[in-house]
């Protein structure tokens, strides 16, 4: 089941020769450690490029976004299983 959130959130990321990757979100006030990101792409918001990680955390997956021009990360949506 997918459900969208939309909602902004505290990401402690690593930058790298590789690029950006999240290491663990803060949703809801609880800390969510990003156990392996399984698909990275991107998209453009007119001058500003949008970065997409679907990761997984737990038993179940999230996708965050990363605003590059206002370097501002939001939770997308859950895919829960069940």
């Amino acid at each position: 089941m997918t459900e969208e959130i939309l909602e902004d959130v505290e990401v402690g990321a690593v930058f790298g020769r590789s690029g950006v990757r999240p290491g663990w979100f803060v949703w809801n006030g609880r800390r969510y450690p990003v156990e392996k990101v399984n698909y990275v792409w991107h998209d453009k918001n007119g001058e500003e490029v949008i970065y997409y990680f679907s990761v997984a955390a737990g038993a179940n997956m999230y996708e965050l976004s990363f605003y590059t021009g206002k370097l501002k990360w939001m939770l997308e949506r859950i895919y829960v299983e069940g």
